[in-house]
This record gives C-alpha cells, sequence and structure tokens, in this order.
C-alpha cells in the first residue's frame, strides 16, 4: 500500500456491502518522499499502530466520524485497546473500513482531476485526493516558515502579507511561534509528490459540495484541538499534523492521525518525530538530502534516477530511535506497554547524535 504502512486481508461483507481491511504498521520508514529507507526500527509500528488507535477512539468519543474498527489480537480479531492484554501481545496491525481510490488522470505528468469536478456533490465511498495540514506552530523546518521568509526575500509582498494575514500576523514569526490561530494548508495525495495547493484548488479537486468542503475545515480544526489536548496532558507540545478523508454518506477521516510519522510534536522543546530521522541524514549524508530535494520533483520513480542512495543509521542511533517511539507511546496514550527507559533519558542520547 505504501512506504511504512500495508494494506491486508481486504474483505467485503456479503450481507452489508461493507468492505474491511487491515492496515499492518512495519517497522519501516520514510523520509525526504525516498520511500522506503534501509532500515527498520524496531517495534516502531507496534507503537504507531497503539498511537493510532488511542487517537481514533477518542475522536469516536467525541462524535468524529472516522474508518477505525479496531486493533487486531492476536487471534485476529478487532478489539478495543483497552480490551487487548498488552502484556502478552502488542498488536501492529489495525481494521478499518476500506473505501475506493478514484485516481486523477495522468496527462504527460499533469493530473487532471475533471471528472472530480464533473461529478462534484455525486460521488461516495471515495478517498478525497487531499492532505488536510494544521499548524499550531511554525518549527524550525517548517514549509510555511521556509515560504515566508522566501517571499520576504524575493520582495513578493503582497503574497506574504497573505500568508501572515491568514496566520493573524504582523510579521515572520521566529521558529517555534505559537501561531495565533490554526492555519489550513492543502496538498496533494493521489500524485508521486505531494503538490501544495491553494484552497481554491484544494475544492475544485476535492469533488465535494461547497458545504462539504467547509464541514471539511471544521472537522480538521476539531481534530487537531483533541490530538492537541491528548497531546498536552501527555506533556508534548502539537506543533502540526495532517489529516485525510473519505466521504462515507458524510465526511469521515482516514488513514491515520496523531502519530510521530504523521504529526510533529516536542517533549521537553526537543522535536520527537521522524524529523529526528530527517536531522541526522542532513547531518551524516547531506549530499543526499540535497539529491532529494533537486530529484523529488522530476516525475515518477526519480528515486531510480537520483544518484545518491541513502546510507545505513548507526547502530546505536537506530537503537535510540526505536527506545523513542516506545518511550514516546508509553507517555502519549498513558500506558508502560513498551519496558524502556523514559523519553528524557531517550532523547537526552539521540541529542548527541543530531543538531537541533
Amino acid at each position: 500500500m505504501g512506504s511504512v504502512k500495508d494494506l491486508k486481508n481486504v474483505i467485503i461483507n456479503s450481507n452489508t456491502g461493507l468492505k474491511t481491511g487491515d492496515f499492518f504498521f512495519s517497522d519501516r520508514y520514510s523520509i525526504f518522499d525516498w520511500g522506503e529507507m534501509p532500515d527498520k526500527i524496531q517495534d516502531k509500528g507496534r507503537a504507531l499502530a497503539l498511537m493510532a488507535a488511542h487517537n481514533f477512539e477518542i475522536l469516536n468519543q467525541n462524535g468524529i466520524k472516522n474508518h477505525y474498527i479496531g486493533l487486531v489480537d492476536a487471534d485476529g480479531i478487532h478489539k478495543k485497546l483497552n480490551n487487548i492484554d498488552l502484556e502478552s501481545f502488542i498488536p501492529d496491525t489495525m481494521r478499518v473500513k476500506v473505501f475506493e481510490i478514484i485516481k486523477p488522470l495522468n496527462k504527460g505528468g499533469i493530473y487532471d482531476y475533471t471528472y472530480f469536478a464533473q461529478n462534484r456533490g455525486k460521488l461516495n465511498k471515495f478517498l478525497i485526493g487531499l492532505e488536510v495540514i494544521y499548524r499550531n506552530y511554525l518549527p524550525k523546518g517548517s514549509s510555511l516558515l521556509k515560504k515566508m521568509k522566501e517571499l520576504k526575500k524575493n520582495g513578493r509582498n503582497d503574497e506574504l502579507l497573505f500568508e501572515l494575514e491568514r496566520a493573524g500576523l504582523d510579521s515572520i514569526p521566529k521558529p517555534f511561534s505559537r501561531l495565533p490561530r490554526t492555519i489550513i494548508d492543502f496538498s496533494t495525495k493521489l500524485e508521486p509528490k505531494d503538490r501544495r495547493l491553494s484552497e481554491q484548488e484544494a475544492f475544485l479537486i476535492s469533488g465535494l459540495t461547497e458545504e462539504d468542503f467547509l464541514k471539511l475545515k471544521q472537522i480538521t480544526i476539531k481534530v487537531n484541538d483533541i490530538i492537541t489536548d491528548i497531546a498536552e496532558n501527555a506533556g508534548f507540545t502539537h506543533y502540526d499534523g495532517k489529516i485525510e478523508f473519505v466521504f462515507d454518506d458524510e465526511l469521515s477521516v482516514c488513514d491515520v492521525l496523531g502519530t510521530f510519522d504523521e504529526n510533529r510534536f516536542a517533549y521537553n522543546g526537543i522535536n520527537i518525530s521522524k524529523e529526528i530521522l530527517r536531522k541526522w541524514y542532513k547531518v551524516n549524508q547531506p549530499e543526499f538530502y540535497e539529491a532529494c530535494s533537486e530529484y523529488s520533483s522530476s516525475g515518477e520513480n526519480w528515486q531510480k534516477r537520483c544518484p545518491v542512495k541513502p546510507i545505513l543509521l548507526e547502530k546505536e542511533f537506530k537503537m535510540l530511535v526505536s527506545e523513542m517511539y516506545k518511550a514516546g507511546c508509553n507517555e502519549y496514550i498513558g500506558i508502560n506497554v513498551f519496558h524502556v527507559r523514559k523519553l528524557t533519558e531517550v532523547l537526552s542520547d539521540i541529542k548527541k547524535h543530531i543538531k537541533e
């Protein structure tokens, strides 16, 4: 299905027509749009599966419709998180409802979404081709912060003013500044490389009515508020994240959200997400990051054309990242599932390997 998750055991209930499948959370990881990297992070998949389930179950408690059914136990039965004996079995698989993916036509590298515009409001039980990004802070490395600085440097003052106004700002903030209000951005989901979209472009390719597109933004703010509350109660700062949607008679949150791969969190001021893996490569193999930046916009299968391949992680660092995912999961869900050190100790050791 993807570079880090696999969709397995897809079945259709003959009585209800409900299509379900199992998300297997692997120990693979992906950065810089490269796809599967050469290492695996032990127990990363289990940690993220538990975090995702925890988030979806709290969304359910708050009336946010989503595709989550349950975690899959050792006997292949789906159960809620608190009904699984985590001492004897830690799940790495989550059962979900599955929906049709309607891909835009690829016309020589230009993606044609005419079908969605022509059938606006008529489509049902389909994946909406958007990644919806929400931002509470502008941490160092934020694409929006980078964009603001480039606009100022190039004298594009009208565009800069637009970005500042929608964030409730009067000047470019310092890195890690909290925004006066949450910003929502959009990018493509069904293209080889995520392409940033204006709100109007996002609406045009969504296949949604104006009313449902407005609801999509409202749900995004609610989800962000819920994830932020969960994070803050566990001692994390929630910088930003992304969610995806299907339309299942009404809007429904899908895929995975609120994990260290989908979102950026900090703990005691230290970034805890796969951003740590990005930073390691920027320090230890900067030419790989630079090559990815250059080639990732060159079309499908750019990885084969890229002359620089990723090196393996240092063994000690890889073990620390594994420990980070597990200790972070323990803190986030409030259950000591993994027998590891406290997150503060793990992050202290990780800082020796990267530049914050």
